[in-house]
Protein backbone atom coordinates (compact mmCIF):
# COMPACT_ATOMS: atom_id res chain seq x y z
CA UNK A 1 0.00 0.00 0.00
CA UNK A 2 1.24 3.55 -1.20
CA UNK A 3 1.76 6.36 1.47
CA UNK A 4 -1.45 8.05 -0.23
CA UNK A 5 -3.34 4.89 -0.53
CA UNK A 6 -2.77 4.67 3.69
CA UNK A 7 -3.95 8.24 3.83
CA UNK A 8 -8.07 7.40 1.96
CA UNK A 9 -7.94 3.90 3.61
CA UNK A 10 -7.44 6.01 7.23
CA UNK A 11 -10.21 8.52 5.75
CA UNK A 12 -12.64 5.80 4.79
CA UNK A 13 -12.42 3.95 8.14
CA UNK A 14 -13.19 6.80 9.85
CA UNK A 15 -16.02 7.07 7.71
CA UNK A 16 -17.23 3.97 8.66
CA UNK A 17 -16.68 4.24 12.50
CA UNK A 18 -18.74 7.57 12.39
CA UNK A 19 -21.84 5.52 10.59
CA UNK A 20 -21.81 3.01 12.71
CA UNK A 21 -21.58 5.46 15.87
CA UNK A 22 -24.73 7.05 14.20
CA UNK A 23 -26.38 3.41 14.81
CA UNK A 24 -26.27 2.30 11.27
CA UNK A 25 -25.40 -1.15 10.77
CA UNK A 26 -21.86 -2.74 9.59
CA UNK A 27 -23.40 -3.43 6.01
CA UNK A 28 -24.46 0.34 5.51
CA UNK A 29 -21.71 2.17 7.44
CA UNK A 30 -19.31 -0.36 4.75
CA UNK A 31 -21.80 0.80 1.83
CA UNK A 32 -21.38 4.54 2.72
CA UNK A 33 -17.96 4.28 2.48
CA UNK A 34 -17.47 2.59 -0.33
CA UNK A 35 -19.82 4.97 -1.77
CA UNK A 36 -17.58 7.91 -0.65
CA UNK A 37 -14.32 6.21 -1.40
CA UNK A 38 -15.49 5.87 -5.68
CA UNK A 39 -16.84 9.39 -6.03
CA UNK A 40 -13.74 10.84 -4.11
CA UNK A 41 -11.02 8.45 -6.25
CA UNK A 42 -13.51 9.79 -9.54
CA UNK A 43 -13.26 13.66 -8.66
CA UNK A 44 -9.68 13.94 -7.25
CA UNK A 45 -7.95 10.82 -9.05
CA UNK A 46 -4.31 11.63 -9.32
CA UNK A 47 -4.51 14.96 -7.21
CA UNK A 48 -2.43 15.27 -3.92
CA UNK A 49 -4.74 17.04 -1.48
CA UNK A 50 -3.38 18.28 1.31
CA UNK A 51 -5.31 17.92 4.66
CA UNK A 52 -4.80 20.57 7.83
CA UNK A 53 -4.44 19.72 11.33
CA UNK A 54 -7.53 20.82 13.72
CA UNK A 55 -6.85 23.53 15.28
CA UNK A 56 -6.02 22.83 18.88
CA UNK A 57 -8.07 25.40 21.06
CA UNK A 58 -11.12 24.02 18.60
CA UNK A 59 -10.13 20.78 19.41
CA UNK A 60 -9.54 21.77 23.18
CA UNK A 61 -13.11 23.01 23.30
CA UNK A 62 -14.16 19.63 21.48
CA UNK A 63 -12.36 17.46 24.27
CA UNK A 64 -13.53 19.97 27.37
CA UNK A 65 -17.46 19.26 25.70
CA UNK A 66 -17.56 16.17 25.41
CA UNK A 67 -15.82 15.37 29.01
CA UNK A 68 -18.35 13.28 30.69
CA UNK A 69 -16.22 12.25 33.87
CA UNK A 70 -16.27 8.69 32.73
CA UNK A 71 -14.73 8.85 28.83
CA UNK A 72 -11.29 9.39 29.42
CA UNK A 73 -10.28 6.65 27.23
CA UNK A 74 -12.53 7.26 24.15
CA UNK A 75 -11.14 10.76 24.27
CA UNK A 76 -7.60 10.20 24.49
CA UNK A 77 -8.30 7.68 21.69
CA UNK A 78 -10.70 9.47 19.48
CA UNK A 79 -8.06 12.69 19.45
CA UNK A 80 -4.44 10.81 19.76
CA UNK A 81 -3.55 12.21 22.86
CA UNK A 82 -1.67 11.06 26.11
CA UNK A 83 -3.37 11.15 29.58
CA UNK A 84 -0.93 13.82 30.40
CA UNK A 85 -2.36 16.32 27.48
CA UNK A 86 -5.81 15.30 28.66
CA UNK A 87 -5.97 16.80 32.18
CA UNK A 88 -3.79 19.85 30.57
CA UNK A 89 -6.62 20.84 28.22
CA UNK A 90 -9.23 20.36 30.95
CA UNK A 91 -7.51 22.06 33.55
CA UNK A 92 -7.21 24.97 31.30
CA UNK A 93 -11.23 25.28 32.06
CA UNK A 94 -10.38 25.36 35.27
Amino acid sequence: MSYRDEGMTIILAEIERAAAGAGLSDNEAAAISQLVDCRVREKLGGDTVWVAKMNKAARNQLIRAEWNGNNLGHIMDKYSIHRSTFYRIIGQAC
